[in-house]
């Protein structure tokens, strides 16, 4: 029998006064002079763009097919900059797999502008909304809304629709520039019972619950009304902590949703999830997680010598089975908390998403005598997990914890470029659950080494070109960003040296160790001399520090997440030609403390000129007070690493 479910919300926060709408015309296709009159204020300087009204409907539909969520979206937005034409482009990204069918549709979107004292309006075309498929069950609707200029107001409208209960959406008030108005109401039908959850902010400028007795609905005999539940916001300030940070979503006001129990028509009810032991039992038997791995355990015989791999050391098994399948095995691209296949499949097809491949590896480790277990993660990009709060939606991949010789260490089979004992950047996240018969258990994730770049020049000159040889070594990280860029492909460095006026040498150019560290690239190049009278300038680092500082915000209210501790290192020897001598020598530099460590130098032996500079950043994570220090600490790297080397022509070889 089909079931339903009912809402019962726990209110959490007093009612307060709201923004008033009416100030803007609040029907779609239509404007207000007050819309246009709408411009940038102390509340808003500089801003880009403002949010006029952001307005959100979820409605649930029960039918003999089951039960469906439609989400109904309409925003209005003013630019006031060519910055802000960005908020143009819309994104609706959705679902399709084995257990969820989401699909968007109704899009409409207008752009108004006045001109001659009228108001224009230009309309999306159907032909200009496309959908791209970003994996086997990603994809996303986007559209550019057509004639956005310096003070134009845009609106759009679309509904989105799932199967999933687990799928109600969280709605953001924030956004990276400010809004005036933001609403959601949620219209739900018995008896389903969702906890949710207020993020950012201690309290909502409105709150309300109530039951719609205006329409009465039914369902397979049972009559009921809609539940209701308004939630708004008014004068958001933007989010402006933009970069160095895992998720926006982490730190955006926001209302999150858990469904936690249903009920029966009949009477009855069941909790969905309350502790996160139910939440593991629950794992533990599905088809697509629990049940997987156990199959995968008797079919690894069909892969891999068991017998003669268990007499091997530990450490030599767990690097056999991560080669193998790094090798063996391709990720098609999708993130998952559970399995899409069976495992029989994914021997055949050879491809999966994250979970398949992952779950058959700890399988796979445990054949050969291996203590793993699959952990369950968000990755940066999906937000942190409340340990307090069980909730399944949380995460949305799956890693590999193996303990090997007594220590803890964290795979992941989709990352062929990163070394057996590392996950890739995407999951170093805070913490993972460790799915696990015995216990509730959480690893930590952000416990990663320190990275090292060192980059060695050797300049020489030849007629009126530089030559340069190159030799760079990475660890860690910095090698996996090595590997993931092609770098060491000739296509892709020629392309990069190009556009620094550098011209490779194409037979020059060796790669070592793809799969272990250090990884070691070789190559050569030539520029020409930078000529002025008789002087010759060179910038002996060759523009790889860079000249813009990436510490951009002017102030900061969040920790500075760089994700991992960072150590770079630039030598380059000059043979300075015959008749030239140095004009020179710039002043050495050294700051070492326990937040960074900079340190520059340059010094002559006979015709020898070596210049090095050393930074390291020596946390992963700064708070937030430490923002403007790290700002002006980098402006020093960039302000050394691009200081020039002049050399002067003697007057005697004029």
């Amino acid at each position: 029998m089909k079931r339903f479910l009912s809402v019962i919300f726990i209110l959490l926060f007093f009612w307060t006064t709201v923004y008033a709408q009416d100030d803007f015309s609040t029907k779609f296709g239509e404007v207000s002079r007050n819309d246009f009159e709408l411009k940038q204020n102390p509340n808003y300087k500089d801003a880009p763009a403002v949010v006029m009204d952001d307005l959100g409907k979820v409605q649930f539909f029960a039918d003999e097919e089951g039960v469906t969520i439609i989400y109904n979206r309409r925003t209005k937005i003013r630019i006031f900059t060519d910055a802000g034409k960005s908020y143009a482009k819309v994104e609706i990204p959705y679902t399709i797999n084995n257990d969820i069918s989401e699909m968007v549709y109704d899009v409409e979107a207008i752009a108004f502008n006045h001109e001659g004292g009228k108001i224009v309006k230009t309309k999306l075309k159907p032909k200009d909304i496309h959908t791209k498929k970003l994996s086997d069950t990603r994809f996303v609707t986007e559209f550019v809304i057509p004639d956005v200029k310096e003070g134009s107001v845009v609106e759009y409208r679309y509904t989105w629709k799932t199967n999933s209960l687990y799928d109600l959406p969280s709605w953001n008030f924030q956004w990276t520039i400010p809004v005036v108005y933001s609403d959601y109401q949620v219209r739900m039908i018995p008896f389903f019972r969702y906890n949710w959850e207020l993020q950012g902010s201690k309290q909502l400028d409105y709150d309300n619950t109530y039951i719609d007795h205006t329409v009465k609905r039914d369902y397979e005999g049972s009559e009921f009304y809609d539940y209701v539940h308004d939630f708004a916001m008014s004068n958001i300030p933007a989010y402006t902590d933009t970069t160095f940070v895992p998720s926006v979503s982490n730190y955006l006001m926001r209302v999150n949703f858990q469904l936690s129990k249903e009920f029966y028509p009949n009477g009855g009810s069941v909790d969905v999830i309350t502790t996160w032991n139910k939440l593991m039992e629950k794992l533990l038997k599905d088809d697509n997680f629990g049940k997987y791995l156990k199959k995968s355990v008797k079919l690894s015989a069909k892969l891999i010598n068991e017998g003669k791999l268990k007499k091997e050391p530990l450490e030599e098994r767990f690097n056999t089975v991560m080669d193998y399948m790094k090798d063996h095995f391709k990720w098609n691209g999708d993130l998952s908390r559970t399995a899409s296949k069976k495992p029989e499949k994914l021997i055949s097809d050879k491809t999966g998403n994250s979970a398949d491949i992952n779950l058959m590896t700890v399988s796979m480790l445990r054949a050969v005598g291996i203590d793993a277990s699959p952990v369950l993660i968000s990755t940066r990009n999906h937000g942190i997990i409340r340990g307090n709060y069980p909730y399944l939606p949380f995460f949305n991949n799956v890693i590999v914890l193996a303990k090997i010789n007594g220590k803890q260490v964290l795979s992941d089979a989709t990352a062929p470029n990163c070394l057996n004992n590392r996950i890739p950047v995407r999951c170093i996240n805070d913490k993972g659950l460790v799915v696990d018969n015995s216990k509730i258990d959480w690893v930590l994730l952000n416990k990663m080494p320190l990275s090292t770049t060192e980059t060695k020049n050797e300049v020489v000159f030849q007629d009126d070109e530089l030559k340069v040889k190159v030799e760079k070594e990475a660890t860690e990280y910095d090698a996996v960003k090595y590997r993931n860029s092609n770098l060491g492909t000739s296509e892709v460095l020629s392309k990069k040296l190009e556009s620094e006026n550098y011209k490779l040498n194409e037979s020059t150019v060796s790669v070592q160790n793809q799969r272990k560290d250090p990884y070691k690239l070789n190559y050569s190049f030539e520029t020409p001399k930078e000529v002025n009278n008789d002087k010759i300038s060179i910038s002996p680092f060759f523009n790889e520090i860079g000249k813009t500082n990436m510490f951009t915000e002017t102030e900061r209210s969040f920790p500075v997440d760089l994700v991992y501790p960072n150590k770079m290192k630039f030598v380059t020897t000059i043979t300075v030609p015959d008749g030239y001598v140095l004009d020179s020598l710039q002043k050495p530099l050294d700051i070492n403390n326990d937040l960074y460590e900079l340190n520059y130098s340059a010094i002559q032996t006979g015709n020898k000129l070596i210049i090095s500079l050393k930074y390291s950043f020596n946390w992963p994570v700064y708070p937030a007070f430490d923002y403007l220090k790290l700002k002006s600490f980098f402006a020093r790297v960039i302000e050394k690493g691009n200081e020039k080397i002049v050399l002067t022509k003697q007057k005697g070889n004029l």
